[in-house]
Parts: C-alpha cells; structure tokens; sequence
C-alpha cells in the first residue's frame, strides 16, 4: 500500500476528532445564540415598537427587523429583513440570501444543502456521508459500535468500493451488494 493513502485507523481518529469538534461546536454554538439573543434583547430595552401576544420584533436602529420571536421559534434576519439563521426547539439553521436553509443542526445530525434544498453531506453520529443531486450516496465514512471503521465510494450505477478494516481488504461491490471483487481469499 503507497504511504500517502490514509489507513483505516487514520481515517477513524480523524473522523473521531471530527465528531468531538462538531460536539464542541455545537455547544458553543448554543452558547452563542443564547448570549446573542440575551445582547438584543437587552439591547432592545428602549420603548418597542411592535410587540403583541403573538409575536415580538426587535428593530434596530433604522427601523430593519433583526429578530423575530414566536411560535415558530427565533429568527435572525439580514438588513433587508430576510431570514439568516433560525432557533427552533428541534435545531438551528442557517440560511442563504434567498432564505433557503444551507446548514441545519438537528438532533445529532448536521446536514448541509444546495441552493435547491437538495442534501449535499450529513455527519451523523459516527457517519460523514456525502450525496450526488438525485440523493444517491456518493460516499460515505463511518465507525460501527465496534470501533470498525470502513469508507464506501459509490458510482452512479450503484457499483461500490468499500474499504473496511474487518478482514483488512478492499472489496468491489455491484448494485445488489454481491463482492465482484475483493482482496480477501
């Protein structure tokens, strides 16, 4: 095996190094959002404009809604008034210029998308795995609860190519997940 490809124990550490930094982040991330929101709402102390038992609007300075708060959840808006990042008690999303979520963190899932609302990579748990524009798995890199690490490169005809650390090999399978080929006697 060439020394610049990555071992299956590399790739493990890296993918649990990883999974603590994105546990971290989100974290702080919550943090964040919190202090944020406590800034603008203390912020906001001045004589309010629009509050109602349904919603309340925190307006800045030049009369641009920042924030919204209501059954919905809590949302941050850009100067034109249109929605950047939202708080709700299932996660936080982070949107695009036309308001459509790019980043979403949910549960124990963080997923990323296109422009087109379409799933471009997830990183769940154990797992990073990485999608094509019709949500077929293009790749794929996860530990089992054994600690076995294995990564997946697929193919648009469903052809696969697994690296797994079970039986030290690399094995080729076809669209039925039948081994075509493997390294393994």
């Amino acid at each position: 095996m060439p020394e610049d490809m990555l071992s299956v124990e590399t790739l493990s550490r890296r993918l649990q190094r990883l999974e603590r930094q994105h546990r971290r982040l989100r974290r702080m991330g919550g943090a964040g959002v919190l202090l944020l929101a406590g800034a603008l709402l203390t912020g906001a102390m001045k004589p309010l404009a629009d509050v109602d038992a349904r919603m309340v609007r925190i307006v800045g300075d030049h009369g641009h809604v920042l924030a919204t708060f209501d059954k919905d959840g809590l949302l941050f808006h850009d100067g034109n008034g249109k929605v950047q990042a939202v708080l709700r008690g299932d996660g936080l999303s982070f949107h695009d210029a036309n308001e459509k979520p790019r980043a979403v963190l949910s549960g124990d899932a963080l997923s990323f998308h296109d422009g087109n609302d379409k799933l471009q990579a997830t990183l769940a748990g154990a797992r990073l795995l990485l999608y094509d524009a019709a949500f077929k798995p293009l790749a794929g890199l996860a530990v089992n609860a054994q600690g076995i690490g294995s990564l997946v490169l697929s193919e648009a005809a469903g052809n696969e190519l697994r690296l797994t650390k079970a039986g030290a090999g690399l094995a080729l399978s076809d669209a039925s997940n039948q081994v075509v080929w493997s390294t393994r006697r």
